[in-house]
């Protein structure tokens, strides 16, 4: 029964996103719309901790994570341009920069790997939370103090997973870091090095 928690959260999550962009043909904020943003961010959070906890971790299972969480980021922001658009037009350069960058990082994954990766780094998750943050000052009081911050964050997030992609040989999720990366690399090396000498 406990095995069933997750794939329903992160699929309530992907509900949450459709209702979301749904939402954005208003041009007012719904007095729903923060309490389920929060659901939303927590759900992803408990997701996580119970697969570990109870070792229910999957490919499939974690690539729908990072699918669902991209569709929520995205609508958010698309409600955000709906309702506060002069935060989004103060912010269109590095909101943009941002949004290309992430194009480029599934892009390369595509053509190296053939699919799209989802690391679900270190930093990632802190740029989760800073993006929460973000949103939720965005919409309450309308300044946007932490969306420049954020777009920092998630472009330093969003190079390390450049990187991860250029140096690993072959496709893999849930890399943490980009040292856990070169150490896959370099045992891949030493794999195919001593495979080669066996066949000679």
């Amino acid at each position: 029964m406990i095995k069933l928690i997750p794939p329903l959260l992160v699929a309530s999550r992907i509900g949450i996103a459709l209702i979301i962009l749904w939402s954005a043909k208003e041009a007012k904020i719904s007095r729903w719309f923060l309490p389920l943003l929060l659901y939303a961010f927590f759900s992803d959070f408990l997701d996580g901790f119970i697969c570990r906890k109870f070792a229910f971790e999957s490919i499939a299972l974690t690539m729908w994570d990072g699918y669902a969480d991209s569709l929520l980021y995205l609508s958010s922001f698309l409600y955000l341009c709906r309702i506060h658009p002069e935060l989004i037009r103060k912010y269109r350069v590095p909101l943009l920069f941002l949004l290309v960058l992430q194009i480029v990082s599934w892009g390369f994954s595509l053509i190296k790997f053939g699919k799209i990766t989802s690391y679900h780094t270190y930093a990632v998750k802190f740029w989760g939370v800073l993006i929460l943050i973000s949103l939720v000052e965005s919409f309450v009081t309308k300044k946007g103090i932490f969306l420049l911050a954020m777009v920092i964050v998630g472009s330093l997030c969003l190079f390390e997973d450049i990187a991860i992609t250029a140096v690993m040989p072959y496709w893999k999720c849930s890399i943490k870091d980009i040292q856990t990366a070169v150490a896959l690399k370099n045992k891949h090396l030493i794999s195919s090095f001593r495979g080669s000498h066996r066949l000679q």
